[in-house]
């Protein structure tokens, strides 16, 4: 088919769909109360996602594909793909899970277990063209088991929880991969363990003073199975042990009646782990963190203020960065332990009842967000003879914004209600607002500026809903991106040239929702 003739959202050259979206989703619960103080709820969780607009992706630039074979054609227009198949992104998960909770007076024991089986199916076709040239299929099949115990206890000033939690995880991952006829298989493997014990307490000093500290200790384990390469091991057995102490302060005072100031400190850590697509038995460090806020909040007739101020303190960032390859030859893009990171910025939000139903809301959030050490990050440059990309080039990016970490974002909404004897009719209309951003890569010009970039934008949403008397019952008209803007999801350079996908356009749809 002639693709100028194309005029749809995913539709390919060829005629198919190239990312379909069908999810689906069951979820039930059954409570039972053996006695008066002891609950029982069972729970069952499945759903079928499926959306493949992540990697349905035009190539947008500095495509290869047409010099490899005469003739070919790549799409580059925005919501437009030239797919040899349909990309596939599905999600098979299975839950059960059991809350037992106790009523035991002054505290209450409450047992939450959970276990679920998870199965991913990737495969999408990386050189954009209907010629076969790059194809992936990538399967990953995931158990997971978590029980977490903890007592509530609440007597004059304090509230106070103490408990327990353990993890447990395995997970394997097949890759089958083609380039021109000649296949690649991967297989990866590993397990892993955590347990953690915690206690977190509130202490009403006075009416207008509560003084809140907490304390967690964690401890996890991974095991890294095995790396498997057209059918020979390249790595396997190998072990590694993560630990940390991870505290919490808060101070809350009332200045007045509704007005609260609080300042708060803590600390967070995210486990080490094994590259998963690597042959390397040396693990990445965990990530830690050490956060400061301090803020107010404030309800004062039909006004009401929060506003925050924040700065995060980063290390050991866990990032993608640019290493030798095996035996010293060439370059390669690993997990590893590269970079350290500050944010810091503030957020306020104001709401005003302008009457009994209409409602005005506007927020405002500076976000400063910068690599403070990334010397070797993996940059996708263009070679200036034949305009094609040359990937695992190493950057400095210190200095440089983090990815998908805009200075600037602003919300204003407005929601008005139009009382009727058979319920009521809500008019809703937000808008949103961000500065740019870059999202999977910083990759820089040679005048410093970032290659990968979403602009700055604006979205307009609206919503025209109508809900019964008794609130059990409700039918919404809604429409998104009502301007229609071409707002980038993801954008970086491969091999075969720049991708780039696109999020949701101008999109409407009809919402029913019924309470039984």
């Amino acid at each position: 088919p002639d693709p100028r003739l194309v005029g749809r959202l995913g539709r390919t050259i060829a005629g198919f769909d190239s990312a379909p979206v069908r999810n689906r989703a069951v979820k039930a619960k059954l409570r039972v109360d053996p006695t008066e103080n002891l609950s029982m709820i069972l729970g069952f969780e499945y759903y079928r996602l499926s959306d493949a607009i992540g990697n349905s992706w035009t190539m947008v630039e500095s495509a290869t594909v047409p010099s490899l074979i005469p003739g070919a054609y790549v799409e580059t227009r925005p919501n437009r793909t030239s797919l040899s198949f349909p990309s596939t992104n599905e999600s098979d998960i299975y839950a059960p899970s059991l809350k037992i909770t106790a009523d035991l007076g002054s505290t209450t024991l409450t047992s939450l277990t959970r276990f679920s089986r998870q199965q991913d199916v990737i495969a999408y076709d990386l050189d954009g063209s209907p010629e076969a040239v790059s194809s992936t299929v990538s399967i990953q099949n995931q158990k997971n088991f978590s029980q977490e115990v903890n007592l509530a206890y609440r007597e004059g000033p304090v509230d106070a929880v103490v408990g327990a939690f353990y993890f447990w995880n395995k997970a394997d991952n097949p890759i089958a991969s083609d380039f021109r006829g000649t296949p690649s298989r991967l297989f990866s493997a590993g397990r892993g363990s955590a347990w953690a014990v915690f206690g977190d307490m509130t202490y009403h000093v006075s009416d207008r003073l509560s003084l809140i500290g907490g304390l967690r200790y964690s401890k996890e384990k991974k095991i890294f199975d095995r790396f498997v390469s057209n059918g020979v091991t390249v790595a396997s057995d190998a072990e590694a042990t993560f630990d940390s102490f991870t505290p919490r302060a808060v101070l809350r005072y009332e200045l007045a009646p509704r007005t609260h100031a609080y300042a708060s400190f803590s600390k967070g850590f995210k486990s080490g782990a094994f590259n998963q697509y690597s042959a390397s038995r040396v693990p990445v460090r965990p990530e830690k963190i050490t956060a400061y806020e301090v803020g107010v909040k404030t309800v004062s007739g039909p006004f009401r203020l929060d506003a925050s101020a924040y700065y995060y303190d980063y290390t050991d960032l866990q990032v993608s960065a640019v290493v030798p390859g095996p035996g010293g030859i060439g370059r390669v893009s690993v997990l590893t332990n590269a970079a350290s990171a500050e944010i810091y910025g503030g957020e306020l939000q104001a709401s005003y009842e302008v009457g009994s139903n209409f409602t005005l809301t506007a927020a405002v959030n500076y976000n400063h967000g910068r690599f403070q050490s990334f010397t070797n990050a993996p940059a996708t440059l263009k070679d200036p003879v034949t305009g094609f990309n040359i990937l695992n080039q190493t950057q400095d990016w210190s200095g440089t914004r983090l990815l998908r970490a805009p200075d600037w974002t602003g919300t204003l909404s407005a929601d008005y209600g139009i009382p009727l004897s058979s319920g009521q009719i809500n008019l809703r209309g937000n808008l949103y607002g961000t500065t740019s951003y870059t999202t999977q890569t910083n990759s820089l010009r040679p005048d410093g500026s970032y290659r990968y970039e979403q602009k700055g934008y604006v979205l307009a949403n609206g919503e025209i809903a109508w809900t019964s008397g008794d609130g059990r019952y409700s039918i919404a008209l809604y429409g998104r991106n009502l301007t229609d803007r071409k707002i980038v999801g993801e954008n970086r350079g491969t091999a075969f040239g720049d991708i780039r996908t696109y999020e949701e356009p101008r999109t409407f749809g009809v919402r029913l929702s019924g309470d039984f």
